[in-house]
């Protein structure tokens, strides 16, 4: 990932984490199956993209063109744009993990479950973060 976008991801993922901890933010059981459809969805689209992709003339294009922006290591915009497909997929899994196990555990412990819902909080920032930046790595090598 671009350096910029590691700062931005870590910060957004602090910020709302920080803040919904702060405002008292809690998950509700009909916002949390909304968020697994959200992901579903999302998670949907970046396997459907990286099937897609995989025969293209768009993806063998972008295979021969060097990233002009990795610093200190040779990688293409193919590399690139299934590096961004790879941290979005995982995202979207860690969030549906998480919201599995908030699901499964029922504990009495309030500062747990705030902790939780922060965490729930903050990543789902992350994804909406992250799909962001693989359509615009997208559409960025479309133009080139």
């Amino acid at each position: 990932m671009y350096l910029k976008h590691k700062i931005l991801a870590s910060v957004l993922f602090v910020l709302l984490s920080a803040c919904s901890y702060m405002f008292g933010v809690k998950i509700e059981e009909q916002f949390a199956s909304n968020i697994f459809s959200l992901i579903g969805i999302l998670l949907g689209f970046t396997i459907t993209a990286a099937v897609a992709m995989k025969g293209s003339v768009f993806f063998l294009g972008q295979s021969k063109k060097v990233d002009k922006q990795a610093s200190g290591i040779h990688m293409t915009n193919a590399q690139r744009l299934c590096e961004y497909l790879d941290i979005s997929a995982i995202a979207d899994l860690a969030l549906i993990t998480l919201l599995c196990i908030v699901a499964l555990v029922r504990t009495d412990s309030r500062i747990a479950i705030r902790i939780f819902d922060c965490l729930i909080v903050g990543l789902l920032g992350e994804v909406l973060l992250l799909s962001s930046f693989v359509l615009r790595l997208v559409a960025k090598y479309m133009r080139s």
